[in-house]
């Protein structure tokens, strides 16, 4: 199965993203794969099992760049990268598909959002002792509770949609501003202004 999701993953992923997972069948998956049904079944027992095994690797993806950007050489950059990759995620799925896994795949859909919401707390929890440590965010931060905040706010982007995307006046950019301006000492914010320089010029 490994070895068929790695050369199908993509297709099948931004098929359901696409047009929706209620609306996709079994046999539009074989179409859009051009592959025979016995195929498919040969590696997924039903659609339900086909569904889980995408949406889990697909979490696995993004888990991986969100450990990727650890390694950014400091943590407003970390930061930076953090809230573009929820960002790329919102635009990547549909309302529609947000609506079938939370209604039809109930189970795959609180698996997913509970392995999600720990691995970004972790993750912001780090990220923020980080620049605690570097000197760029004010030592009087309480790591955990900016975390928790955050991670609310990417979960309102990412499931909830209480964000729109397009929107100039409540983008994740605009949150983006604000969280780093709140936390920042006055070095991180001197650093932060001119990294937006070099990020708009790109």
């Amino acid at each position: 199965m490994k070895e068929f999701l790695e050369k199908y993953f993509e297709p099948i992923r931004d098929l359901f993203f696409r047009v929706g997972i209620k609306r996709v069948t079994m046999d539009d998956v074989c179409s859009e794969l051009g592959i025979s049904k016995r195929t498919l079944y040969q590696k997924f027992n039903d659609k339900n099992h086909l569904v889980k095994e995408i949406f889990y690797k697909d979490f696995c993806d993004f888990k991986n760049k969100v450990g990727s950007a650890q390694n950014s050489s400091d943590a407003i950059y970390e930061t930076y990268i953090l809230f573009q990759l929820v960002k790329d995620k919102q635009g990547e799925i549909s309302v529609s598909t947000l609506y079938d896994l939370r209604k039809y795949y109930c189970p795959v859909n609180n698996a997913i959002s509970k392995m999600t919401n720990q691995m970004v707390m972790e993750t912001l929890v780090k990220t923020i002792k980080r620049g605690i440590s570097e000197g760029n965010y004010r030592k009087d931060v309480e790591p955990i509770a900016i975390a928790s905040l955050v991670s609310f706010i990417f979960n309102s982007f990412m499931i909830e949609g209480i964000i729109k995307p397009g929107n100039p006046s409540f983008s994740l950019n605009y949150l983006l501003d604000y969280h780093l301006n709140s936390i920042c000492t006055s070095e991180g914010v001197i650093y932060w202004e001119r990294l937006k320089q070099q990020l708009n010029s790109i």
